[in-house]
C-alpha cells in the first residue's frame, strides 16, 4: 500500500523528460521517475528489471537486464505492458517486442505492482 502512496504522490509532481531517474521501488526494479507520465484514464513509466538469474539468455548472450513500458490504471487497480526490451552485458538490445493492443490485468494486493 505504501508503493501505491508513494507512487501516486510521485505522479502529481511535475517532472523533466530531460534524462532518466532511477528510483528503486523493489529488490532489483526501478521505474525513471522522469518518465512518468498521466492522462485521464492511466498512467505510465518505463520499468528496469535486474536480471536475479531468472532472465533465458538470447542469442546466446546473458540477459542483464529488461526495460518494460508499464501503464497502470490506478482507478481500476490494473497495470499492462506495451514494450519490452532486453539488454545484455554491454548494453547493447538483445530483442524487443511492442504490443498492439494492452491486455490490462488486476494488480494483486502486496504484489510488486501493488
Amino acid at each position: 500500500m505504501r508503493k501505491l502512496i508513494l507512487l501516486l504522490a510521485l505522479l502529481l509532481c511535475p517532472l523533466s523528460a530531460n534524462a532518466a531517474y532511477w528510483y528503486e521501488f523493489a529488490e532489483n526494479s526501478y521505474i525513471d521517475l522522469d518518465s512518468l507520465q498521466k492522462n485521464n484514464n492511466y498512467s505510465y513509466a518505463w520499468i528496469k528489471l535486474l536480471n536475479k538469474g531468472t532472465f533465458e539468455p538470447i542469442n546466446d548472450k546473458k540477459v542483464w537486464y529488461g526495460l518494460n513500458t508499464i501503464y497502470v490504471d490506478l482507478k481500476n487497480k490494473k497495470t499492462a505492458i506495451k514494450d519490452i526490451y532486453f539488454y545484455d552485458l554491454d548494453n547493447k538490445m538483445l530483442e524487443n517486442y511492442t504490443f498492439e493492443s494492452l491486455e490490462w490485468k488486476i494488480i494483486v494486493p502486496d504484489s510488486m505492482a501493488d
